[in-house]
Protein backbone atom coordinates (compact mmCIF):
# COMPACT_ATOMS: atom_id res chain seq x y z
CA UNK A 1 0.00 0.00 0.00
CA UNK A 2 1.16 3.68 -0.47
CA UNK A 3 0.74 6.22 1.86
CA UNK A 4 0.67 10.35 1.15
CA UNK A 5 2.60 12.38 3.42
CA UNK A 6 0.78 15.91 3.91
CA UNK A 7 2.41 18.71 5.83
CA UNK A 8 0.64 21.91 6.09
CA UNK A 9 2.35 25.17 7.54
CA UNK A 10 -0.35 28.42 7.79
CA UNK A 11 0.33 31.71 9.18
CA UNK A 12 -2.47 34.09 9.76
CA UNK A 13 -1.66 37.78 10.27
CA UNK A 14 -2.76 41.44 8.58
CA UNK A 15 0.93 41.43 6.52
CA UNK A 16 1.90 40.08 2.65
CA UNK A 17 5.06 38.81 4.73
CA UNK A 18 3.62 35.47 6.98
CA UNK A 19 6.65 35.69 9.60
CA UNK A 20 5.46 39.28 10.32
CA UNK A 21 4.05 39.51 14.06
CA UNK A 22 0.77 39.18 15.03
CA UNK A 23 -0.03 36.17 13.83
CA UNK A 24 -1.08 33.03 14.76
CA UNK A 25 0.08 29.23 13.04
CA UNK A 26 -1.76 25.93 12.45
CA UNK A 27 -0.05 23.19 11.47
CA UNK A 28 -1.47 20.49 9.72
CA UNK A 29 0.38 17.13 9.50
CA UNK A 30 -1.15 13.46 8.50
CA UNK A 31 0.05 10.47 6.38
CA UNK A 32 -3.37 8.83 4.99
CA UNK A 33 -2.95 5.39 2.17
CA UNK A 34 -3.49 7.00 -1.45
CA UNK A 35 -6.38 4.84 -1.92
CA UNK A 36 -8.63 6.96 0.78
CA UNK A 37 -7.49 10.22 0.30
CA UNK A 38 -10.13 12.29 -0.41
CA UNK A 39 -9.48 16.26 -1.41
CA UNK A 40 -12.36 17.63 -0.15
CA UNK A 41 -12.00 16.67 3.38
CA UNK A 42 -8.36 18.18 3.04
CA UNK A 43 -9.98 21.18 2.32
CA UNK A 44 -12.35 20.84 5.02
CA UNK A 45 -9.40 20.28 7.44
CA UNK A 46 -8.01 23.69 6.07
CA UNK A 47 -11.25 25.47 6.40
CA UNK A 48 -11.69 24.65 9.51
CA UNK A 49 -7.89 26.26 10.32
CA UNK A 50 -8.20 28.91 9.06
CA UNK A 51 -11.71 29.58 11.15
CA UNK A 52 -9.57 28.18 14.46
CA UNK A 53 -6.46 31.12 13.17
CA UNK A 54 -9.27 34.06 12.86
CA UNK A 55 -10.90 33.28 16.37
CA UNK A 56 -7.37 33.43 17.93
CA UNK A 57 -6.07 36.29 16.66
CA UNK A 58 -7.35 38.83 18.57
CA UNK A 59 -5.59 37.45 21.23
CA UNK A 60 -2.56 36.97 19.53
CA UNK A 61 -2.83 41.12 18.65
CA UNK A 62 -3.56 41.79 22.54
CA UNK A 63 -0.20 39.75 23.62
CA UNK A 64 1.73 41.23 21.05
CA UNK A 65 0.52 44.73 21.53
CA UNK A 66 1.48 44.00 25.45
CA UNK A 67 4.59 42.63 24.96
CA UNK A 68 5.59 45.55 22.40
CA UNK A 69 4.65 47.89 25.33
CA UNK A 70 6.95 45.86 27.56
CA UNK A 71 9.57 46.15 25.57
CA UNK A 72 8.99 49.83 25.29
CA UNK A 73 8.94 50.40 28.85
CA UNK A 74 12.29 48.13 29.11
CA UNK A 75 13.89 50.58 27.08
CA UNK A 76 12.70 53.37 28.63
CA UNK A 77 13.72 52.74 31.68
CA UNK A 78 17.20 51.15 30.56
CA UNK A 79 17.76 54.67 28.84
CA UNK A 80 16.87 56.20 32.28
CA UNK A 81 19.25 54.38 33.90
CA UNK A 82 21.86 55.19 31.56
CA UNK A 83 21.37 58.76 31.68
CA UNK A 84 24.25 60.36 33.51
CA UNK A 85 23.01 63.57 35.18
CA UNK A 86 25.08 66.47 34.61
CA UNK A 87 25.48 69.96 36.59
CA UNK A 88 23.34 72.59 34.66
Amino acid sequence: MRYIHVQINMQYNENTYGWSDPKTRKDIDFSIPCDLLEPKRVTDVIALAIKEMEAEFPLAVAKYEAEQAEKLAKEEAEKAENVVLTPA
